[in-house]
């Protein structure tokens, strides 16, 4: 048996001077799951952004502020229950804001920009905008049947 001396009384040991470990393992883990999504959805974010506004230096600009504000609620974000879909909404806004008085949300709409213009699978897509592939679907019928009214 190992014996361990007896806390000195009033002296503070070594490990209360430090961070516990589950604050920087925690920070880590949020920082990588950040990484790792961005890595994921940085591509199609840049092409669709700049799809949406005809400029792929604008587009790209979108994107950047887009992850800005995500990383700086990131923690907030994976609470979410679709962290996609809080990511996807943010991208709509910051492309909002990079139209400068342009129509950001002319033209085809999501669905038909991600399935026909950048060439994304139903299922790829849905996972792009963080909904189940059925809502995507049926938003992309609906967005193709408004495409073709007169």
């Amino acid at each position: 048996m190992t014996h361990h001396p007896a806390p000195v009384p009033g002296r503070r040991s070594a490990a209360a001077h430090r961070p516990p470990r589950s604050h920087a393992v925690r920070g880590a883990a949020v920082s990588l799951a950040f990484e790792v999504f961005q890595a994921r959805f940085e591509d199609v974010y840049i092409a669709y952004a700049a799809a949406r506004l005809g400029d792929y230096a604008r587009g790209e600009a979108a994107v950047r502020t887009a992850f800005a504000e995500l990383m700086k609620a990131w923690p907030l974000v994976l609470s979410a229950v679709s962290p996609a879909s809080v990511a996807w909404a943010t991208l709509g806004s910051a492309i909002d804001g990079c139209a400068a008085g342009r129509a950001a949300r002319g033209g085809p709409g999501e669905t038909v920009i991600l399935r026909h213009d950048l060439g994304l699978t139903a299922e790829c897509a849905a996972e792009t905008m963080g909904i189940e592939v059925g809502a995507f679907t049926a938003r992309h019928r609906a967005e193709l049947r408004a495409a073709h009214r007169p």
